[in-house]
């Protein structure tokens, strides 16, 4: 059983030889104003008091008789200060506290930043998506109020200029990634009771906030876009034509590790939450990557998700990772989904649909 080792120990703060102190009959003895303290496992945590004692020749300490000590008091007049070291215990905690906050603290904004530049870069390609919405596309959304009833998704059913005619259904899955495939039965599961509104354009616009602090201001509301009593941010759009639906995965998605020469190798894991297809071609978009997964890449089935990785090297932190997946569907029909990374980012990067 481990024992707790504590008591009271001391330290030398001054020592004083015969001469210093014209006490000719101590002789070649040395006096030592001493620091005593109180330890926890031989580490001082407080001071208690100080003395005199006499260190002789054989190296030893002795108690001074009290009417010399009373002498050598008189003669030194003034006491030393006490020792830092006697509050080492302290210290060492408030340093230990402070690191572990600092970590926390450090934690917290790696945790921010990455939640920032997450949530901008996926507000500002939903912009560029809402300017380019056609009947194929489903819209994320996120309801703003508890304890009022919302949907999930909005259906983009007709588009007349500026104006669409939506519809929102509920989901039972939440907010995690699913199939296409699941995504459309959802929808029609839900026919009968459809929610449906024609909307302009900008109200949409209006329900994407670009700044995420805006975003996570509790002073923030969303907006009413299928004129009920619930408010709405849109979270994603995706367009659900047959095509493969690819996401990042948002653990450990993308790596990279040194290979010399300020050149790092990479790695991406993404996952086909659509139809079948196959990547035919990466084109960097910055940096000179060099692809070394094998290509044609199939995609798999839109019966069930497809994990797949993307690996290269030659890769350096001078340049974001920004590339270009081109991608050939079932039906001959060629999309490109944009992969985006900040530079010298070890987070997970964002893949985006890109559209004309």
């Amino acid at each position: 059983m481990a024992r707790i080792i504590f008591g009271t120990r001391s330290v030398k703060i001054k020592s004083y030889d015969a001469g210093e102190l014209e006490m000719s009959e101590l002789g070649n003895a040395k006096v030592e104003y001493r620091q005593k303290y109180f330890h926890l496992y031989f580490i001082p945590f407080f001071p208690t008091s100080k003395f005199v004692a006499l260190r002789k020749q054989d190296g030893e300490l002795y108690e001074i008789p009290r009417p010399i000590r009373h002498e050598i008091l008189k003669k030194i007049k003034k006491e030393p200060s006490t020792p830092w070291i006697s509050f080492l215990g302290p210290i060492l905690l408030l340093l230990a506290g402070g690191i572990y906050l600092g970590n926390e603290a450090y934690d917290d904004y790696k945790i921010y930043r990455y939640s920032k530049h997450s949530y901008e870069l996926t507000a500002e390609w939903n912009m560029k998506l809402l300017g380019a919405l056609n009947t194929d596309d489903f819209i994320k959304v996120e309801g703003d109020k508890i304890n009022v009833e919302s949907v999930d998704y909005l259906k983009v059913e007709e588009i007349q200029g500026d104006s669409l005619l939506v519809s929102g259904f509920e989901t039972s899955f939440g907010y995690r990634n699913n199939l296409a495939s699941d995504i459309q039965q959802e929808y029609l599961n839900n026919i009968a009771k459809l929610k449906t509104v024609w909307v302009k354009r900008d109200v949409l616009r209006s329900a994407v906030y670009e700044d995420y602090d805006e975003y996570k201001s509790e002073d923030t509301q969303g907006i009413s876009i299928l004129k009920t009593e619930q408010t709405y941010f849109i979270s994603r759009i995706d367009r659900l034509d047959g095509a493969p639906l690819i996401r990042s995965e948002q653990s450990g998605g993308y790596s990279s590790m040194q290979q010399g020469n300020s050149r790092f190798s990479v790695h991406m894991d993404l996952s086909n939450y659509g139809g079948a297809g196959k990547i035919v071609r990466i084109e960097n978009m910055s940096g000179e990557i060099n692809w070394t997964t094998p290509l044609p890449l199939d995609l798999g089935s839109e019966k069930s998700e497809r994990r797949f990785s993307l690996s290269g090297d030659n890769y350096s932190f001078d340049f974001e990772l920004d590339f270009v997946l081109h991608i050939m569907t079932k039906d001959g029909k060629l999309v490109k989904y944009r992969a985006l990374a900040e530079k010298g980012d070890y987070t997970p990067g964002h893949v985006f649909r890109m559209v004309e």
